[in-house]
């Protein structure tokens, strides 16, 4: 905690946006070095648990297949933002992995930051806790916000075991383990409360907001693309379309 602590506290005085000075990478690096002397968060090489995945193993646990850069919202506020950060989240433990030269990597508790934000060259998913939702984790944002309507997406990852079975007569089960994302959608309404869908069909999208004024809105957006995928997108759009 202690040294989470004392890595905050120097992310917070080199990179907050009214620091006075900025440091050298090989300070940071200097000081990476004395928090690894006595931490049991810093992880040497590929010492990060399953980070290299055998390659029986399916999917992954980790946000991204490798390294990324972004940004971080402290809990107490600090935007801390820099390219020699790379980063990393695992989708299991909601743990923050930093590193500056991708061998060795600190592991930073959710409960440190508030937000955060990461970009590679295909994507950029931003994560915020939503105490409304949950003041614990952090949900990926699909539509922010804005005093309308909002949409968030808790992965909620899970490490599916190998089950093969061959009894001779008959062959069943995956020889793998695999990663296994089963998405949560919260939808947040104006006046803060939510509610879950945890499938995307029409029929589970049109039920969540039969009992409001929306239900109507609802319905006509529905059945005006009855031809639509049911997936991410359709729920996406429609929060779009109601916050217009």
């Amino acid at each position: 905690m202690k040294m989470v602590l004392f890595i905050l506290l120097i992310f917070s005085a080199v990179f907050c946006a009214d620091a006075q000075s900025t440091i050298s990478n090989q300070i940071l690096q200097n000081a990476f070095q004395d928090i690894a002397a006595g931490s049991g968060k810093l992880y040497n090489g590929t010492g990060i648990p399953q980070y290299s995945i055998k390659d029986s193993t399916r999917g992954s646990r980790y946000l991204f297949k490798g390294w990324v850069k972004g940004a971080i919202t402290s809990a107490n506020n600090v935007i801390i933002s820099n390219d020699s950060f790379w980063l990393n989240f695992d989708k299991i433990t909601q743990q923050l992995f930093v590193s500056l030269d991708k061998k060795n990597v600190i592991g930073v508790e959710n409960k440190e930051f508030k937000a955060l934000y990461f970009r590679d060259s295909s994507r950029e998913i931003s994560l915020e806790r939503v105490p409304w939702i949950d003041n614990k984790k952090l949900l990926i944002v699909l539509v922010s916000d804005k005093g309308k309507y909002a949409l968030y997406k808790l992965l909620n990852t899970k490490l599916k075991r190998a089950d093969h079975v061959d009894d001779g007569v008959q062959e069943r089960g995956n020889n793998y383990d695999e990663f296994v994302d089963a998405p949560i959608y919260y939808v947040l309404f104006p006046n803060h409360e939510y509610r879950n869908l945890y499938v995307l069909k029409s029929k589970a999208i049109e039920k969540l907001f039969s009992l409001g004024p929306e239900a109507q809105p609802v319905k006509t957006y529905l059945n005006a693309h009855v031809n639509a995928p049911e997936n991410e997108s359709l729920i996406t759009n429609l929060i779009l379309f109601l916050n217009q």
